[in-house]
């Protein structure tokens, strides 16, 4: 069964994705160089999920030698209509603040101890436990865990080779191919900068191979968040650990193709479907035409690396005024933001207000700290919108189980707080840890902790140190 490719692609993708927005991607040269470091366990080097880093008044730092787009002046807020909605909006967000007074918030608590040697442990069977053996043991059970990741890869890898190659995907039951996503290979492309990573560089040779023959221009209506986070972004991951101009070639070509689509809305914001050869784009008919959160705030990566790599700051500039307008708005939840927004008005659209870490908003929230990595922590502004979504969440949609054992996230939608948790909200725990230890190193001279960890952020944390590990 060839069916796990797509989540093993997927993991290795998250993770690469992690160690490429980190900031000394921007010195990268030949190879990749990672360091296993083991986190601290003293008290004085914990994660701090609520550590703030108070934003700057100035406008963000230059990247690529012009300066990030400031607040943009659309003159969004003049419309009458559009302040009806956001009136209305905050009316619905009132509801749920009045519902949760302070008395029923959990008294503070002290974070539970966890760290490296802790989780070892917890694992060992007993004896004793040193330091060195600690060490030893998990490097031993690292590299059994990396190779079993390695071998199931191979193993979708090779049905998807054998059965499909070139093709966008393998049906698992019968080995036919599926061209749904354009034909030209998405899981190919999806796979690439994972088989650099792995050291498979005779299956990296081959897969390269097909993207020598790839011409993008095509008469496809395609999705363009799926187009730019997995052929570009595959593109543009294969490139940063192994830099090739035939990378560049098409990086480019598609870049430009995509980049037809913020021209096609007042705002600048991209609509969801793009034809590869017009440039024609339009929305989604299933939401009423609206834009989605996820799809307009989750290419900001992928134009930054390629204005990189191109000397072009088209790319980039472009991709980041959809962060200004956002910046620009006023949200009924603060630093989070409804799904949905009309691209023409600015508005947050006649289908009610939906506020989630879920699907439809999820990414949006991650790219902005990611973002924030990729620039050098230079783009204070982008900080301070993840800041205030961390903020947001907290406040808003951060709940505890009756019992008190479990905090998790809801979300608000149709007028209510929706007391469930979607598993696209489980990426979360790993943003803001990223954060954190982002923050914690010591690069960043605006860095200030500000408050004790809450309850449920030191729930948060301690999982995701667990699951790090």
């Amino acid at each position: 069964r060839w069916d796990v490719l797509p989540f093993v692609c997927w993991m290795i993708f998250v993770f690469a994705g992690c160690a490429i927005t980190n900031p000394s991607v921007m010195a990268l040269k030949n190879g990749y160089s990672v360091n296993n470091q083991a986190p601290h366990s003293s008290s004085n080097n914990k994660i701090r999920l609520s550590d703030k880093i108070k934003v700057e008044s100035q406008p963000a730092g230059a990247m690529f030698g012009s300066k990030a787009s400031g607040r943009g002046g659309t003159g969004a807020g003049s419309s009458s209509a559009m302040e009806n909605e956001r009136s209305f909006a905050k009316d619905q967000a009132s509801k749920v603040h009045s519902g949760r007074a302070a008395s029923s918030r959990p008294a503070k608590r002290a974070p539970p101890e966890y760290g490296y040697h802790t989780f070892v442990a917890s694992r060992s069977s007993g004896g004793t436990n040193t330091d060195t053996n600690s060490k030893s043991s998990d490097s031993q059970l690292n590299l059994a865990r990396r190779e079993a990741v390695r071998q199931a890869f191979k193993h979708a890898w090779t049905g998807y080779e054998t059965h499909a190659f070139g093709h966008d995907e393998v049906r698992p039951t019968t080995n036919e191919t599926n061209d749904s996503w354009g034909g030209f290979g998405i899981t190919l492309f999806d796979s690439l900068d994972t088989m650099l990573l792995m050291g498979l560089d005779d299956e990296y040779e081959r897969a390269l191979g097909h993207v020598r023959t790839i011409n993008f221009n095509k008469d496809y209506d395609a999705s363009f968040f799926e187009t730019a986070i997995r052929y570009l972004g595959g593109l543009l991951g294969a490139h940063a650990l192994r830099p090739d101009p035939i990378l560049v070639e098409k990086a480019r070509d598609l870049g430009e193709r995509l980049l037809l689509g913020f021209h096609s809305t007042h705002f600048g914001l991209p609509q969801s479907v793009i034809n590869l050869e017009t440039g024609a784009s339009h929305n989604h008919n299933w939401n009423g035409g609206y834009s989605i959160l996820a799809e307009v705030g989750s290419i900001q990566l992928e134009f930054a690396y390629l204005s990189y790599i191109t000397k072009d700051n088209r790319f980039y500039n472009t991709a980041r005024k959809v962060f200004s307008l956002y910046e620009s708005l006023e949200s009924p939840f603060g630093g989070m933001f409804p799904v949905y927004i009309d691209a023409d008005n600015g508005g947050w659209g006649r289908r009610g207000i939906h506020v989630t870490m879920g699907g439809l908003a999820d990414s949006f929230y991650e790219y902005l700290l990611k973002l924030y990595l990729l620039t050098g922590m230079k783009d204070r502004r982008v900080l301070g919108m993840y800041n205030r979504a961390v903020d947001s969440m907290i406040g808003n949609l951060v709940l505890r189980t009756p019992d008190d054992t479990t905090a998790y996230l809801a979300e608000f939608k149709d007028g209510e707080l929706r007391r469930e948790m979607e598993h696209l909200s489980c990426f979360v725990p790993g943003m803001l840890a990223l954060g954190a230890k982002s923050f914690d190193t010591g690069k960043n001279k605006n860095y200030n902790p500000s408050k004790a960890l809450t309850p449920e952020e030191a729930e948060l944390s301690a999982k995701s140190e667990s699951h790090m590990k």
